[in-house]
């Protein structure tokens, strides 16, 4: 016999050792095992589209803001955007951390740098983490880049919230 006998799903040495413990040792009859292996598991998808405009990072358990916010935003103008959002039946949005905004960068894409889910521009987004009174991080979604910035440079936003 020259299939998978013992149900592995792989034909190997075990399906000899089966084959041979029939023979010689009067051992179960092997039965070729037809259809291949299981079926692999579907990969896990990180990001889930809500239907709501928003996106859920099954990794993290945060949401986020699907699109770009409309506009651009100085980094208190961000702030006061996010806190004062209202989207998808809640009100506790706020503007992510700088280690937050990059978990959702996508070293593997450029331009931009981030999971196709999300409505994307390849520009800077704010974070909530600053360096000074004057200087706060962003990201860079073209090339997935962290820089830091003067707080009254305009740039994009995405709300995020939970997941603290």
């Amino acid at each position: 016999l020259n299939s998978d006998v013992n149900g592995s799903g792989v034909l190997d040495l075990s399906d000899a050792v089966y084959t041979l413990n029939f023979l010689f040792l009067g051992g179960p009859k092997p039965v070729p095992i037809l259809g291949g292996p299981p079926p692999a598991c579907p990969p896990f998808e990180r990001f889930h589209d809500n239907g709501d405009g928003t996106v859920t990072d099954r990794a993290t358990g945060r949401m986020w803001q699907k699109d770009t916010a409309p506009g651009t935003y100085t980094w208190w103008s961000a702030d006061a955007y996010c806190n004062n959002l209202e989207l998808a039946g809640h009100d506790d949005w706020r503007l992510p951390e700088l280690r937050e905004l990059y978990s959702i960068v996508d070293v593997n894409r450029i331009d931009p740098a981030i999971d196709p889910v999300f409505g994307a521009f390849s520009v800077w987004y704010w974070s909530s983490t600053t360096v000074d009174d004057d200087i706060a991080w962003y990201v860079h979604f073209l090339d997935g880049f962290v820089y830091g910035v003067d707080e009254g440079v305009d740039s994009f936003v995405r709300a995020v919230r939970g997941g603290l």
